[in-house]
């Protein structure tokens, strides 16, 4: 009896760590790639990804965004640091937020991998942007 109620609990364990992967693994992922969909600087359709840079994390990022002007503004903002736009890191996820319209998008560190997969899933262009 006492085999039984082990291997319950076992099984029940184990079924929680493949549900807990796969929330990470697999909606996170989904997550990504619906929110690189619309701008969070304008709301509207992204056209463009690019990598951005984060004088706060000395760290590159990558976006998407409708246009290069609002790739523009949203440096200038970093740069100057007047919080109209942050990101932020959660555990490790990062965010870029608008502070001015309430829009968010999560991003990643900026690496080739990223940009080609955002790219082929959203169907954007890349950006070659110096600051």
């Amino acid at each position: 009896m006492e085999n039984i109620i082990v291997l319950i609990y076992f099984s029940i364990f184990v079924s929680f760590v493949i549900f807990y992967l796969f929330v990470i693994f697999y909606l996170s992922d989904d997550e990504l790639y619906k929110s690189h969909e619309t701008s969070p600087v304008s709301g509207e359709k992204t056209q463009i990804t690019a990598c951005l840079h984060d004088p706060y994390f000395n760290s590159g990022f990558v976006v998407s965004l409708a246009s290069i002007e609002e790739l523009r503004q949203i440096q200038s903002s970093l740069k100057k640091a007047d919080k109209r736009y942050v990101i932020r890191d959660e555990s490790g996820d990062f965010v870029l937020i608008n502070n001015i319209h309430k829009r968010e998008q999560i991003i990643k560190k900026c690496s080739y991998k990223v940009i080609k997969e955002l790219m082929e899933k959203n169907l954007t262009s890349i950006v070659d942007y110096s600051v």
